[in-house]
């Protein structure tokens, strides 16, 4: 993918932060990952709970992550179900 086409879905994301009060995205976030499969039509892997599994909206969050555009901490995850993480990067913007 070119960058001038991260950089627009960047730019999405940064504006579904922004229409949504500011709230942490992440990539278990299964409204904001339904969102981006729906708007970009990336390649995912549907998942018996929880949000689709998109290996794309991983990279981008990260990608807006080192080009500034977006900050992000790692969230330990309490509960431990089967296919879960420990932990995730929550991505917001810049204040």
């Amino acid at each position: 993918m070119k960058d001038q086409e991260k950089l627009k879905r960047i730019s999405w994301i940064i504006e579904y932060i922004t229409k949504n009060n500011n709230l942490d995205v992440d990539i278990l976030n299964q409204y904001f990952s339904d969102k981006y499969i729906n708007n970009f039509n990336p390649k995912y892997k549907p998942e018996k709970y929880g949000a689709f599994k998109c290996r794309e909206l991983g990279q981008i969050l990260s990608y807006g992550y080192h080009m500034g555009k977006l900050i992000r901490v790692p969230v330990g995850i309490s509960f431990h179900e089967t296919g879960f993480p420990n932990w995730v990067y929550c991505y917001n913007i810049i204040p």
